[in-house]
């Protein structure tokens, strides 16, 4: 590919040389090359010290006097509106014939180029990209990370014109991306637009390293100084990978790129198609856990090519990428990933049971424990996703779609085995909906969603997705757990009993970032210091006249009984107030999920259905 080199001239880029005719033969070899010609981008990373870049978008000629430009207002993966517009600036377009056209802003995320007079287009802009943690667009003096929704203006009306990319880079950078490579080292090609917004660039300086998995390609690339041991990650995602194919079957693309970003004040993870960028702090890979971590936010993105990628709701397609896109079915999308992310561990032998199910159980207790199960519905909470309560308003009256739906998800799964006799599991809800609904062509609903479980077995499907999917009833997990012989026990340090102790409590919940120690974070709904009248930004003085300081809240409620009437001192807003408060009482210890020690052959069938495997090791 070949563009026009650009000087500074101020506040708007100019061309160096003008080729008259040039647009023409670039859109006479576009034509040839595809059924309609390409919309072609060049990135220049010219100041990377400073976060910015120019870009150049050529247009081909379209019948139309005026043609809109949108940039995104949000990106996929993350629900939830953003001001991605204001990193535009210096917006000037420019036909081929050399003539400058009027641009005109008309909404915060919109422009129009008028007056084109059937000529084709070059538009140019400055782009300021320093947004790193919201996984959108960052440029710094060592890489690049472009996701091309947010950093490219995009033309609806040419959504399904080929796109063509080329990028100037420092020198020693490499450029990645799930796309298809274009005949140069920083060129790629999209079928659309779409394919495009939904494969982000990484370019830089990477630690990389490839693997297959049958026929197909891997590659791990790190950005960032990190303490991960790239080729022992490397082994262990084909591990992952090879296990999420046994399940569906067959990947659903030829190649696929785990981008990570090991860096500082950053974390998570986005999923596209057949790319992912995983941000992790630099030093949170070396400890077993913090790389179980890893490799679970690894294998979520990676399930994420099927479910949601390969197949999503009806709400979701085509991403509509300057408005919400709304969906009852984000619990499903996002919470039946997390359920399956570290299943998929176990499956591919890196997890055992008995750590997955330590790892679960954690989880299963903040669900019990949470008061917004009871309040709000997990259909509700997927379509407000984008205005998601958040804080004390979250916990007492919401529900998050990941955890929510991971444990609906798995109640789901354990009651289809059940009811089908063990023929039919989760899976092959999974592998209908790969089947039934590519992307491509249409998304599933609810309904749709229902109607398979039904089919593949579940006993009254409708019953069930009135209680469990769109009413807030929190499904009876632990029960279903016991049926295929997993036994709740509880610790209390090194005590174990089937029944726990009884402690007192408050029922809320410090800051742990405040240095004093003594800022409420959450009150729970109906406990004690919920009836007293506590609330989020509230701080603990003393109780019962001893002073609260950073670290000794529970080794105080230790000295007291459950049920005891204590007085308790605390500031709400700056005024000292004091309140009689009846400790709770509470269980002691963590919930702790395990195998039975003696499983009949009906539980092993089950558990072997469940977790890919039969149980080997002991328990105790």
């Amino acid at each position: 590919m070949a563009f026009l080199r650009m000087i500074d001239t101020g506040n708007t880029m100019a061309p160096l040389v003008k080729f008259r005719g040039w647009w023409w033969l670039m859109a006479l070899v576009s034509a040839v090359a595809w059924a309609r010609p390409a919309v072609r981008y060049h990135i220049d990373i010219d100041e990377p010290a400073h976060h910015e870049a120019q870009i150049t978008m050529l247009v081909p000629p379209i019948s139309e006097q005026v043609l809109e430009l949108r940039m995104a207002s949000w990106r996929t993966g993350r629900y939830l509106m953003l001001p991605l517009a204001n990193g535009v600036m210096h917006l000037v377009a420019e036909t081929s014939s050399g003539r400058r056209v009027p641009v005109r802003r008309v909404e915060k995320d919109r422009w129009q180029v008028e007056d084109l007079r059937g000529e084709p287009v070059e538009i140019r802009y400055r782009l300021y990209a320093n947004s790193l943690g919201t996984r959108t667009r960052h440029i710094d003096a060592t890489h690049a990370f472009l996701d091309l929704s947010t950093t490219l203006l995009y033309a609806p009306a040419l959504r399904q014109h080929p796109v063509d990319i080329e990028l100037t880079v420092p020198k020693g950078w490499r450029s990645v991306s799930g796309l298809a490579a274009g005949s140069g080292a920083h060129e790629f090609r999209a079928e659309n637009w779409d394919e495009a917004a939904d494969s982000p660039i990484e370019t830089g300086l990477h630690q990389s390293v490839k693997f297959k998995v049958g026929r197909q390609s891997f590659e791990l690339i790190v950005w960032g100084v990190s303490n991960l041991d790239i080729n022992a990650a490397a082994r262990d995602l084909a591990k992952i990978a090879a296990a999420q194919r046994t399940y569906w079957g067959e990947f659903p693309f030829d190649r696929f790129i785990f981008m990570v970003h090991a860096t500082d004040g950053a974390r998570g993870a986005t999923e596209h198609p057949n790319s992912t960028v995983i941000q992790r702090p630099r030093w949170r890979f070396g400890t077993q856990e913090d790389y179980f971590d890893f490799l679970a936010t690894a294998s979520h993105e990676l399930v994420h090519a099927w479910n949601v990628k390969a197949y999503r709701p009806q709400g979701l397609v085509p991403y509509r990428f300057n408005d919400e896109n709304y969906t009852d079915l984000l619990w499903f999308v996002e919470g039946g990933t997390s359920y399956l992310d570290e299943l998929m561990l176990v499956r591919a032998g890196i997890l055992t049971p008995k750590q997955y199910l330590k790892r679960l159980s954690e989880r299963v207790e903040k669900h019990l424990k949470r008061p917004g199960v009871r309040h709000m519905s997990p259909a509700e909470s997927s379509f407000i996703e984008w205005i998601a309560p958040k804080g004390e308003q979250a916990w007492n009256r919401a529900v998050n779609i990941y955890r929510q739906g991971e444990m609906l998800s798995l109640w789901l799964d354990l009651q289809l085995q059940q009811d089908s006799q063990g023929k039919h599991s989760i899976r092959d809800v999974h592998r209908k909906l790969y089947q039934a609904f590519p992307v491509q062509n249409r998304g599933y609903t609810s309904e749709d969603l229902k109607e398979i479980f039904a089919e593949l077995g579940l006993k009254n499907a409708d019953e069930i997705w009135e209680k469990y999917v769109e009413g807030a009833h929190p499904p009876p997990v632990i029960d279903a757990l016991k049926r295929i012989g997993v036994r709740t026990r509880y610790q209390d340090k090194t005590k174990w009993a089937i029944h726990q102790s009884v402690v007192a409590e408050l029922g809320l919940e410090l800051d742990p970032s405040d240095p004093s120690g003594t800022l409420v974070k959450t009150v729970t709904d109906g406990t004690p210091a919920w009836q007293a009248g506590l609330t989020a930004g509230d701080r603990i003085v003393a109780l019962d006249g001893i002073r609260i300081h950073k670290d000794n809240l529970a080794k105080v409620l230790r000295t007291f009984k459950p049920k005891q009437l204590v007085e308790l001192a605390f500031f709400h807003n700056d005024r000292l107030q004091t309140a009689s408060i009846r400790l709770q009482e509470v269980p002691s210890g963590r919930l702790t999920l395990e195998l039975a020690e003696s499983l009949s052959a009906e539980e092993l069938k089950h558990l072997a259905l469940w977790l890919g495997q039969a149980p080997k090791e002991p328990q105790q």
